[in-house]
């Protein structure tokens, strides 16, 4: 079993496989995705202008600094 260490010291496990996490929301600025292993932030945004019919109405997130 891996194992992380988190920003305060807690350790959690690392799956083998990764996963996805899904947000679903009508206001996705509203939201903040914090790592907290690495302390990077991202808040959602929705996707303009995409060709591909799974993305269309979808969110990515963009990192930001507080």
């Amino acid at each position: 079993m891996k194992t992380r260490v988190l920003k305060d010291g807690r350790i959690v496990e690392e799956l083998e496989v990764a996963r996805q996490l899904w947000i679903k929301t009508r206001c996705p600025d509203k939201w903040l995705l914090l790592d907290m292993e690495t302390g990077e932030q991202y808040t959602g945004r929705k996707t303009e202008g995409t060709q591909d019919w799974e993305r269309v109405n979808a969110i990515e997130w963009k990192r930001v600094e507080y």
